[in-house]
């Protein structure tokens, strides 16, 4: 298979994944807007398995914070993911460095990083609510992979420079032909 192939075959790929956890984070953000304008049972089955009913009945803040908290994780991941469907778009094996390439390496880069910060904080604030006898268990696996998405930011980081410095050599053989 070519290596054309194969990145058109990703690209369809990432696309399905983007519509899918786009769909995911919207089903999310109505459930929410359910479970706080029409009814508030909703809050005992949140899209996803989230049982917060008795976080919301408890303390409504903190059922506020961390459920806005989840939706501002998965809006970034949506956001991460058609960055990557964006860079599917500009990036061409002819001349793979160029700087709308580098610019949205360097986008994912900070975006994972958000991701990781952002899903750490959030998995400490459940953390510390379950310390305080509430029910949030289930909030668990939705918070998993902090320090992966750290350890892909800093990967994204390091690509990222390979191609600042592949741009770099590409300007300069340019320059002496």
């Amino acid at each position: 298979m070519r290596a054309s192939q194969s990145l058109s075959i990703l690209q369809v790929i990432f696309w399905i994944i983007f519509i899918g956890l786009a769909v995911k984070t919207g089903t999310l953000i109505i459930s929410y807007g359910v479970s706080i304008f029409v009814n508030p049972e909703g809050a005992n089955d949140l899209y996803l398995g989230l049982s917060l009913k008795s976080l919301m009945v408890q303390s409504p803040t903190s059922y506020h914070l961390l459920v806005i908290g989840l939706i501002t994780i998965f809006i970034i991941k949506t956001n991460l993911l058609y960055q990557v469907v964006q860079l599917f778009q500009k990036l061409k094996l002819v001349e793979p460095f160029t700087n709308e390439v580098y610019y949205h390496l360097t986008k994912m880069t900070g975006i994972t990083f958000l991701i990781g910060v952002l899903t750490y904080v959030i998995f400490a604030y459940a953390k510390f609510l379950n310390g305080k006898n509430y029910e949030v268990s289930e909030a668990w696996e939705h918070l998993e992979g902090r320090l992966e998405f750290i350890f892909m930011g800093m990967l994204l980081l390091v690509v990222s420079q390979i191609f600042k410095r592949g741009i770099e050599i590409q300007e300069d053989n340019e320059l002496t032909i």
